[in-house]
C-alpha cells in the first residue's frame, strides 16, 4: 500500500465518520477541505512557513550544539564525567515549564519561542550523540590515528560518520515533539503561526477551519519527517 492510498483511506474514513456523527464540532473532510476560498488557503499558508521558520531555526540552533557536544563527550571521558551529572539532573526536567523564565528573561517575542525549541532540540541531540560517540569501534579509532592525529579529520571521517544513523533519528524524534512545543508557544503572545491559526479559529467556533489547519500542519510534520528521510538516504547511501 502506498501513501496516497493510505491517505485516500484516511480521508474516506473520516468522511464517513463525520456523517454519521453528524456533530457540529467533527466536520466532514470534504467541508473542511473544500469550504473555502483561495485567500483563506493563502493565509494558513502564511502561517504554516512561519512555523516552519521557527522549527528550523530552533532545531538548527539547539541541534546542532547539542550534537556537537555530544560526540565531544563521548569521545572525551573526563569531559564527559564533569558533564553527566548536569546532564542526569536537567535532561528529565519538563522543558515547557521554562516558558515562564525565558519569557522573563527574552520577552514575549521570537526569541523566547526560539529558545525553548533550541533547548529541547539540545538535550535530545546532546545525550544520543553522546551515547553514538561512545559506541564507534575502538578499532577504527585505532586505525585512523595509525594514519593522522588529526582530532578534526578523526571526527570529520570517523565519527562523524559512524554516529550519523543514531544522530538522524534523534533529530526525527526532535522534531515531532518539537512541532508539539510550537504549537503550545504560538498560543500566546503572537498573531503568526499555525498554532496561532489552530486556536483562533477554535476560539471562533470555526471548526472547519481547525481541522484544515490542524490537517496543513500534519502535512508540515509528514513533510519533514520525508525530508528527514530523503537527506538519510543520501548520507547514509555507503551503509
Amino acid at each position: 500500500m502506498n501513501l496516497l492510498t493510505a491517505l485516500f483511506i484516511l480521508c474516506s474514513a473520516w468522511e464517513v465518520m463525520a456523517r454519521l456523527a453528524d456533530a457540529v464540532f467533527f466536520p466532514p473532510c470534504s467541508a473542511c477541505l473544500f469550504a473555502f476560498d483561495g485567500a483563506t488557503y493563502i493565509a494558513l499558508l502564511g502561517h504554516v512557513g512561519i512555523s516552519l521558520c521557527r522549527v528550523f531555526a530552533g532545531l538548527s540552533l539547539g541541534g546542532v550544539l547539542g550534537a556537537a557536544m555530544g560526540l565531544y563527550l563521548g569521545q572525551h571521558p573526563r569531559a564527559d564525567r564533569v558533564a553527566a551529572p548536569f546532564l542526569f539532573l536537567t535532561y528529565p526536567f519538563p522543558k515547557v515549564v521554562l516558558i515562564p523564565l525565558l519569557l522573563f528573561a527574552f520577552g514575549p517575542g521570537e526569541l523566547s519561542k526560539l529558545m525553548l525549541l533550541a533547548i529541547f532540540s539540545f538535550y535530545q541531540l546532546v545525550v544520543i550523540g553522546r551515547d553514538a560517540a561512545k559506541s564507534v569501534p575502538a578499532n577504527y579509532l585505532l586505525a585512523f590515528r595509525t594514519l593522522s592525529q588529526n582530532q578534526l579529520a578523526l571526527y570529520q571521517h570517523v565519527i562523524l560518520p559512524a554516529c550519523m544513523p543514531q544522530l538522524l533519528s534523534g533529530l526525527r524524534i526532535s522534531l515531532g515533539t518539537c512541532l508539539a512545543l510550537l504549537f503550545f508557544t504560538e498560543t500566546y503572545a503572537t498573531q503568526q503561526g499555525i498554532g496561532y491559526a489552530i486556536w483562533d479559529a477554535f476560539s471562533q467556533f470555526d471548526y472547519p477551519r481547525v481541522y484544515l489547519a490542524s490537517c496543513l500542519l500534519c502535512g508540515c510534520s509528514w513533510g519533514l519527517y520525508a525530508g528527514i528521510s530523503w537527506i538519510e538516504g543520501r548520507v547514509l547511501s555507503w551503509m
